[in-house]
């Protein structure tokens, strides 16, 4: 067996039982544990720490899962990891930076890292050395860190002038990404997949700049309400193989530039545009002098 899921089983809180997830075949590559009640923590590191042959791990949500017990089990199997996934752990309140360190320093392989609401107080100081690094910044492929409102601002530019083969890329809920950061992301030229969910200061002027160098299959730019037919518009003109978009929210984006994306893009395409409180007579068009889409006054 290769691959293992056991989210959100419950069955393991009872002790005569729980033992039984140390049974897991070592043969195991890809195990997911999300949501899944351990009776005890020290059972859940000697399940883990035998599996000798994983290199894909999500564990999103384990009340049994500390800074602790992720030392213990990072500093044994960490080094042939390429794929972690550590979300939602502030339902638990378990994990801090230290975890993140943990991660730095033991997990030299990662190729896909992600700790979508892992903590709203950490700072994520420690990635600045995994994204620093050449080498492991060019390994990876795949990054979300949604919601840290106390990162360190350092991180999130490490992140885009190093991580230069990311095709996939989560900052939903971040407040200080803004178009210089959004801007710099071109340089990523493999970047496929974009959620900067709810990234207030993100404007057209970044967005544009993106979609000149990268070619996109999934966007979600719900809450960036600064967003307006100007980027739908580049999009029709620029993206063929765009098959997700997510603008709800944007109330500047008008449902005629929607329907315009639509007739340019593949057939599949799917649209999630709910705007409540859009912006009346709002009407964008192509200057033929400069080749812009300006809004029509």
């Amino acid at each position: 067996m290769l691959q293992l899921n056991l989210s959100y089983t419950t069955c393991f809180l009872q002790e005569p039982v729980a033992d039984y997830i140390c049974c897991m075949p070592l043969s195991l590559v890809d195990l997911c544990l999300s949501g899944t009640q351990v009776y005890s923590t020290q059972i859940m590191i000697r399940a883990l720490t035998r599996l000798t042959h994983l290199e894909h791990l999500r564990v999103n949500g384990l009340a049994t899962i500390n800074d602790d017990a992720l030392d213990k089990i990072l500093s044994v199997m960490g080094c042939r990891l390429k794929t972690l996934e550590m979300n939602g752990y502030i339902t638990v309140g378990s994990l801090t930076d230290r975890s993140i360190e943990h991660i730095v320093n033991y997990c030299p392989l990662l190729e896909e890292l992600s700790l979508n609401l892992l903590s709203f107080t950490s700072t994520l100081d420690s990635l600045l050395q995994l994204f620093g690094t050449p080498k492991r910044a060019l390994q990876l492929r795949s990054v979300s860190l949604s919601s840290f409102r106390n990162i360190n601002e350092q991180v999130l530019w490490s992140l885009v002038e190093n991580c230069l083969n990311l095709k996939e890329l989560e900052l939903s809920g971040i407040p200080f990404v803004h178009d210089a950061l959004i801007s710099s992301l071109k340089h990523c030229k493999k970047l496929s997949h974009l959620n900067i969910k709810g990234c207030k200061q993100v404007t057209d002027s970044s967005i544009c700049d993106l979609l000149g160098v990268c070619k996109f299959i999934s966007l979600v730019l719900s809450g960036c309400f600064h967003l307006t037919d100007r980027s739908i518009l580049a999009m029709a003109h620029t993206q063929p193989f765009l098959e997700e978009i997510y603008i709800s929210g944007c109330i500047r984006i008008s449902p005629a530039a929607v329907r315009y994306l639509q007739d340019n893009t593949i057939r599949r395409l799917y649209i999630d545009h709910k705007i409540p409180n859009a912006i009346p007579d709002a009407l964008m068009a192509r200057n033929l002098d400069t080749g812009l889409f300006e809004q029509v006054k």
